[in-house]
């Protein structure tokens, strides 16, 4: 396990695409605006990013 929150891989996701330069997000509390920021320094690595769009594929499918 990576120990991240879905919130993180979530922003980190949006933010890592190449069309996207910038993302609004919805906080509600302290511990959300930390996830927000953890998610947005998060870098994937190759293996990371294969594994997402992976499971990417299987959901739309």
């Amino acid at each position: 396990g990576h120990n991240r929150k879905l919130f993180e891989l979530a922003i980190a996701w949006i933010l890592a695409q190449p069309a996207v330069t910038g993302a609004i997000v919805g906080i509600r509390n302290a511990r959300e605006a930390e996830q927000m920021l953890t998610g947005s320094n998060w870098i994937f690595t190759e293996e990371e990013r294969a594994e997402i769009e992976k499971a990417l594929t299987l959901w739309e499918s």
